[in-house]
């Protein structure tokens, strides 16, 4: 049975509460998978899923993140959900590349048609590595949200350690005023799943 405080001292990262099952909703740019649009809402078990949740202390900052379930955040009456999966086939331990595959809906809650038009993420990884990746739209496309519609695409993130984060902004246009605003995509955890263990 795992210590409620586990150490990993090579990714300068601590869990300092056992992991526990919750039923919080806290309902993903390298690799372009798949990506729909629908006017039927994500199905109800994506905003019910249960995951482990994890108090962590980084950089003398206490964190507390859903690790590999569903995170989710309403700003601007978008709902931005993040669902993310480590790709064993694809990664390669032994020589530190660790790929994770990220699953984003974007939902128009409001009562105004919008589109997104750019995107701007922050990554870090638990060795400290910094990133930042700005662009137009989401997988090659700008897509045009009317009430009730929701956008979704699934894409990658490589890391050279077994944890990573992510969080970022979506720009999006009203499409009645023309005036825009921004969307925040809620920060979400990647961990290779041996850690977990």
């Amino acid at each position: 049975m795992p210590s409620t405080a586990q150490t990993f001292a090579k990714q300068k990262l601590t869990i300092i509460a056992h992991p526990v099952r919750t039923k919080l909703r806290i309902p993903i740019f390298f690799r372009v998978l798949k990506s729909r649009i629908s006017h039927r809402k994500p199905h109800p078990n994506a905003l019910r899923k249960k995951s482990s949740t994890f108090v962590i202390f980084e950089n003398n900052c206490c964190i507390i993140a859903s690790a590999m379930g569903v995170v989710s955040k309403i700003t601007n009456d978008i709902s931005v959900s993040v669902e993310t999966k480590f790709r064993e086939k694809q990664s390669d331990v032994a020589n530190g590349y660790f790929l994770f595959s990220y699953f984003i809906t974007i939902e128009n809650l409001g009562q105004t048609p919008c589109r997104l038009l750019r995107r701007h993420w922050h990554i870090l990884d638990s060795s400290g590595e910094y990133r930042e990746v700005t662009g137009d739209g989401v997988v090659g496309e700008q897509p045009l949200l009317r009430p009730g519609e929701h956008f979704s695409y699934e894409s990658a993130c490589n890391f050279t350690t077994e944890i990573g984060k992510m969080h970022g902004t979506f720009f999006m246009e009203n499409l009645l005023t023309h005036a825009t605003f921004q969307v925040t995509i809620p920060e979400f955890l990647m961990v290779m799943p041996a850690k977990l263990n």
